[in-house]
């Protein structure tokens, strides 16, 4: 395969092409991938870097599902543009990464993937889960009742979410 679309990255890893790309060459290089027989978008996933930096990763194949193609783009929220024209399950992945991080692809139709209603960005790393505050964390068990422990705070809380 021959790509003429800019990458910032290129390598072999766990059995599949990882392309790295600037979200300025992420809509063409799919496109590209597509005229190649890559034309299986297999998931898009999206990943909270903190602040307003998000990665997205796409796994795109040929028919046969042989030749997996990883292509990763790091940006802010605003930057990426949809697959959806190219691969039309893209639409739900970006929709999904629309409710649940906040990342706002170019060119994406109006529409929900979850039809509960979700306050905030849920799977963003500033995001304070309510439930996990309310509820007190007792941390590890100890097998002396006369240990002393430094108390924890519970997974995915952070210390200035604290009251």
């Amino acid at each position: 395969m021959t790509l003429t679309t800019q990458l910032t990255g290129d390598r072999q890893q766990d059995g599949a092409r990882w392309i790295d790309v600037a979200p300025e060459n992420w809509h063409s290089l799919h496109a590209e991938l597509q005229r190649e027989g890559y034309v299986r978008l297999e998931w898009l996933a999206s990943v909270h870097e903190g602040d307003d930096n998000f990665q997205i990763v796409t796994r795109v194949t040929d028919v046969d599902v042989q030749s997996p193609v990883m292509v990763s783009m790091h940006c802010d929220s605003s930057e990426p543009v949809t697959l959806s024209d190219l691969f039309p399950i893209a639409q739900f992945h970006e929709q999904e990464a629309r409710q649940l991080l906040g990342v706002q692809f170019a060119g994406l139709a109006d529409g929900v993937a979850f039809d509960a209603p979700i306050a905030g960005h849920p799977l963003r790393r500033d995001f304070a889960l309510q439930a996990r505050l309310d509820k007190p964390w007792p941390g590890a068990v100890e097998p002396d009742a006369q240990a002393r422990r430094r108390l924890t705070l519970p997974p995915g809380v952070l210390a200035e979410w604290q009251l």
